[in-house]
């Protein structure tokens, strides 16, 4: 037997729902991983279209984010490290959230990207969350970074 938990519900209450769970799991856990940070801004990004009221949590939340990866020693993976900062702020800075002035220290990421690339190489490492992948899915956002140069 199959029970519809979501049956009934509509979909403005069911994301209002999760948007309040993540509030208040947030508060209750401080210490929220890099990727967690990443996965909860990419939701307030979509829901504040339908949630205008929500937006400063998206842009408090983008605030902390950076703060983590000042303040912590993060890995280079898309999923909860430097390349996966980068690609929110490429992803935030295309759809007009973030000004082209705040993403000027992807330059720096893109470098220290670029290096790592190497690493996963040697150590076969090619999936997406950890490895050549996710890095690739970044270059990809970053078509005007110095060391991209796509060929037709």
């Amino acid at each position: 037997m199959t029970i519809n938990l979501l049956h009934g519900i509509k979909p403005n209450a069911l994301l209002q729902s999760i948007h309040d769970n993540l509030s208040v799991y947030y508060k209750n856990n401080i210490e929220w991983s890099l990727n967690y940070r990443i996965g909860y801004i990419l939701f307030l990004t979509s829901y504040s279209k339908l949630n205008p009221t929500v937006q400063e949590d998206f842009y408090a939340e983008l605030e902390k984010c950076i703060d983590h990866f000042e303040e912590k020693k993060s890995d280079y993976s898309l999923f909860g490290g430097i390349t996966g900062l980068g690609w929110l702020l490429q992803y935030l800075n295309s759809k007009k959230l973030v000004h082209d002035d705040d993403i000027e220290s992807l330059v720096k990421l893109d470098s220290l990207i670029y290096e790592s690339l190497e690493v996963d190489e040697m150590n076969i490492k090619y999936d997406l969350f950890f490895g050549l992948i996710g890095k690739g899915l970044y270059f990809l956002k970053r078509p005007k970074s110095d060391l991209v140069t796509f060929r037709s």
